[in-house]
């Protein structure tokens, strides 16, 4: 893509009452680690379990549009423009080999908004479904919005849309410093930007060729193109999450977030089978995925309790009782959960608990449950005290 310095004329051609342009890269190229046309690999199913929609199951990678916006602001409102919109889908070239053709449509003046916005609404109507990165908060409201107020029909309702930023963070959360495009770019895909336009500079680009001054849209241009690539490689990517997918920084630590990730993916689906597998792919990643031993150990405890939890719900009673057994001889938190667990487990199999044992195991689990907890488990460790206390009361009576 041709890149212009300060102030030189954009490469553009007018349709309609907009601006655009479309350039082309060949489907088996590599956009990082992986080529474009990885995303073509992406089972529907499984996209829709990576992502919590059902819908998405109805989404066809080869008829998708990656999309996504560069505004003149975050906010909403009449006064921000969605100046530019790329749109990429996979084509046949005129000798049939496949290739990104990546759709750059440019309001060069507000009154070129409707027009575009009209372009793009046909375009998403006619592909049936589209991806982004953080567009269900963002880019498909900023876009409806606009359309609305111009009488254009959005084309988004019940449209199948994967927002990569959802199962991506899902995944890789624990292990990424946040969850921002390029910094995925780099973790998962080893795709780094050169000389990259950051999008906050965007609106001043389009406001200085507004105002007739030197600006840097062309390079705004190509931050919104090197997007949409991304968008194609991430959604390859996250389509190969149930195997050994490739990660550019940090291989297995990025591997161990994403085992437990699918862990707790399984867990949220009850699929007590799957949740142990994916717990003792993590178990197995601990030690290149720990800073330290004692870090080390923390986690490989909590992995343990998980795994005890998951062989308790699928009914493998006795599994479960000698992983409670185990980790009970511990320390810390883990250790008074899997007591109040395994007093808990031996009553249902008829066994006397010992009640004040395990009041004092919870009693121990709050006083040392760390701050960084999520409050569920504050709120569960409080129910478990108050049922103990209950029972001990009615047994004093």
């Amino acid at each position: 893509m041709h890149l212009a310095t300060r102030g030189e004329p954009l490469r553009l051609e007018r349709v309609g009452g907009h601006s655009e342009r479309a350039d082309s890269t060949p489907a088996g190229g590599l956009h990082g680690n992986l080529p474009l046309e990885a995303a073509l690999g992406a089972e529907p199913k499984l996209l829709a379990r990576l992502a919590r929609d059902a819908a998405l199951e109805g989404l066809d990678p080869e008829r998708a549009l990656y999309l996504d916006i560069e505004t003149t602001g975050l906010s909403g409102g009449a006064g921000t423009y969605p100046f530019l919109v790329a749109l990429a889908g996979f084509e046949r070239d005129a000798a049939g080999a496949r290739e990104v053709v990546v759709w750059q449509g440019f309001m060069a003046g507000p009154g070129d908004e409707r027009s575009m916005l009209q372009a793009v609404a046909d375009r998403v109507a006619a592909a049936g479904s589209i991806v982004t990165f953080f567009g269900k908060s963002f880019d498909r409201h900023r876009l409806e919005d606009k359309m609305r107020h111009h009488g254009v029909e959005p084309p988004f309702q019940d449209l199948p849309h994967l927002d990569l930023y959802h199962p991506l963070r899902r995944l890789y959360g624990e292990a990424l410093p946040d969850g921002k495009l390029q910094t995925c770019e780099r973790a998962l895909l080893g795709f780094e930007r050169e000389d990259d336009l950051s999008g906050a500079f965007a609106p001043a680009a389009w406001f200085d060729f507004q105002a007739g001054r030197p600006h840097l849209l062309e390079q705004v241009f190509l931050h919104n193109y090197l997007d949409v690539l991304s968008l194609c490689s991430l959604t390859g990517h996250l389509g190969a999450a149930l195997g050994e997918v490739d990660c550019a920084m940090a291989p297995e630590r990025l591997a161990f977030a994403r085992s437990r990730g699918l862990a707790r993916l399984a867990a949220d689906r009850r699929e007590r089978p799957e949740q142990v597998r994916w717990i003792d792919a993590a178990l197995g990643r601990v030690d290149a995925a720990a800073e330290d031993t004692e870090r080390c150990e923390g986690l490989r405890s909590e992995l343990l309790l998980e795994r005890a939890d998951a062989q308790r719900l699928a009914r493998e009673l006795e599994l479960a009782a000698s992983a409670y057994a185990q980790l009970e001889s511990g320390s810390g938190t883990v250790a008074a959960l899997a007591a109040l667990e395994l007093g808990k487990l031996e009553r249902r199999r008829g066994k006397r608990a010992d009640r004040a044992r395990m009041l004092l195991s919870v009693e121990r689990a709050q006083a040392e449950l760390p701050k960084s907890e999520p409050g569920r488990l504050r709120a569960r460790l409080q129910r478990d005290l108050e049922g103990l206390r209950e029972a001990l009361a009615r047994a004093a009576e």
